[in-house]
């Protein structure tokens, strides 16, 4: 009998943050619904995300990273609204080289007994994906999120699979998917499903890693909120990734008197 031994993971590891990170989006919309199905939702969910990656050291196969993470909300309701949340990255990675980005999502819950998101206009999401082409939906469901674009296979096989992995079905209760494919789609159900990825998955193999991010001036400012005649976002996430020995950047420039600190 062949047998495949499943790979240890040492302590503060990559998966390690994955499995905290699905559990806070458990926590946070899983067990929202139906009394905190709003707002409250969306701000309760970034704030554990930042709180998780506040003073962060994750271990993962050839090297290490240190995250700081804070959330912060917009003191007045925006004037012109782009998206939920904006998130602000500065990353410093192992071989000295830095890079600022920014990346938008706009949440979307599910509404209560159907399989129907009709929280968005789709005028909205192509003015968003016009400034931001990386923006992303972040779908959030209350029963559980399976037939997402396949993104991991099981980490062990034994023997002769008594349960084949071919039936092993991930799930989440938090999805992204890219405005632009979205838009093409033109569906505002969950058969987006299909085309997203963990909300875990996204901020912990694309986020911290450069990837999805925008890196233009002008959606660069919208997220700073110095620039708003674009749209605002109603929170803002500032995110530091430090790769290797790096430093981590906590200079972040943005606009302090339109965004407040959210405590935890």
């Amino acid at each position: 009998m062949r047998v495949v031994k499943r790979v240890k993971s040492p302590k503060n590891s990559l998966k390690d943050l994955v499995s905290a990170f699905d559990e806070l989006v458990f926590r946070n919309v899983k067990e929202q619904y139906p009394h905190n199905w709003g707002d409250a939702c969306i701000q309760s969910l970034f704030q554990s995300i930042s709180l998780l990656l506040r003073r962060k050291r994750i271990r993962f196969p050839g090297g290490v990273i240190r995250t700081y993470g804070a959330l912060y909300s917009l003191a007045d309701e925006p004037e012109k609204k782009l998206s939920d949340i904006a998130v602000l990255c500065k990353i410093n990675f192992h071989d000295g080289k830095s890079v600022e980005g920014a990346t938008f999502l706009n949440v979307q819950l599910k509404d209560p007994d159907k399989n129907t998101f009709q929280g968005f206009r789709k005028d909205e999401l192509r003015r968003m994906e016009s400034i931001a082409s990386h923006a992303q939906l972040l779908l959030c469901d209350y029963d559980c999120i399976t037939g997402m674009a396949f993104t991991s296979i099981p980490e062990s096989i034994v023997g002769y699979m008594p349960t084949p992995w071919e039936q092993w079905v991930p799930f989440t209760y938090a999805a992204t998917a890219p405005v632009g494919l979205c838009n093409a789609l033109g569906d505002k159900n969950t058969s987006l499903y299909k085309v997203s990825v963990p909300l875990s998955y996204q901020f912990c193999f694309r986020y911290l890693f450069g990837l999805d991010l925008e890196y233009r001036s002008i959606p660069l400012e919208v997220a700073r909120g110095h620039r708003t005649d674009k749209g605002q976002a109603k929170y803002l996430m500032l995110l530091s990734v430090a790769h290797g020995g790096s430093a981590l950047q906590l200079d972040f420039d943005f606009d302090s008197e339109r965004y407040t600190a959210l405590k935890a």
